[in-house]
């Protein structure tokens, strides 16, 4: 078992003080976090977003956010 699986971050007792106990560094912690699963809305929005991005590279931020209605 790796120490890092023993830190409880449900816990009563802080973050910062289980490493302190356990003898690891909160980087190493927050380094090896498991990527989180997207639920379906969000991974539709990231695909329209991604392929709005692809069609148009040259466009900012302003510009993928605004809706048809705003390019008229």
């Amino acid at each position: 078992m790796i120490r890092q699986d023993w830190i409880d971050k449900t816990s009563d007792v802080a973050v910062s003080r289980q490493c302190v106990l356990v003898g690891v560094s909160r980087t190493t912690l927050y380094a090896h976090q498991k990527p989180m699963q997207l639920d379906g809305g969000d991974a539709l929005l990231k695909g329209l977003i991604d392929g709005e991005y692809t069609r148009h590279p040259f466009y900012g931020t302003r510009s993928i956010r605004c809706t048809r209605t705003c390019a008229a």
